[in-house]
């Protein structure tokens, strides 16, 4: 008698009967099933050796662990960076293919309007960003213009300088972005 998910059976009877000359395997259908699955209660210690190079070093009894992501020192009891959330994990795991390279004129065209072009070197969250950005501050730029107040028209003016400064920026990190360098301005950057 052999003891299966529906209970007792006999070989060979019941719903869940292998045909004649078919053994259970451990999954690849070549290999012997193991005799008794693995204990996964147990832990296992894992001794990291801190290099001077490395995103593990030691500082002072403590060991602490750099992020990937936005270079934040952290202890190595914290399995997430406390600034941006990326995982300890992400230290051992194979880096991901480099992306196609693009076009640095495509990009700088495309930063006609603010965003496009990052949209388009590699960055569609910070390019949509900076286009919703430009779009608000370009249509209360044409709000505020031409008002009789002058209170209107200073923060008009502002708006106008800000739109044109996130132009700029945006140009400029397009070119960046696809030139396979970090942007001025980004998600990184700003805190």
């Amino acid at each position: 008698m052999t003891r299966t998910r529906s209970g007792t059976r006999g070989d060979g009877e019941g719903a869940g009967a292998l045909p004649a000359g078919v053994r259970r395997s451990g999954g690849d259908g070549l290999s012997p099933a193991p005799q008794r699955p693995p204990d996964l209660s147990r832990t296992v210690e894992v001794r990291l050796v801190p290099s001077s190079g490395g995103r593990i070093r030691r500082a002072g009894a403590e060991l602490e662990w750099s992020c990937l992501a936005c270079d934040t020192v952290n202890p190595l009891k914290l399995p997430n960076c406390r600034t941006c959330g990326a995982s300890m994990l992400d230290l051992f795991r194979q880096p991901a293919p480099p992306p196609s390279p693009r076009n640095p004129r495509i990009a700088l065209a495309l930063s006609v309007l603010p965003g496009l072009g990052s949209w388009y070197a590699g960055a569609p969250a910070d390019g949509m960003a900076r286009l919703v950005l430009a779009a608000w501050w370009a249509s209360t730029t044409g709000l505020l213009w031409g008002r009789s107040s002058p209170a209107l028209m200073i923060v008009g003016v502002v708006f106008a300088l800000a739109a044109a400064g996130l132009w700029a920026v945006s140009a400029v990190d397009a070119l960046r972005l696809a030139g396979g360098q970090r942007p001025l301005a980004g998600p990184s950057r700003v805190r």
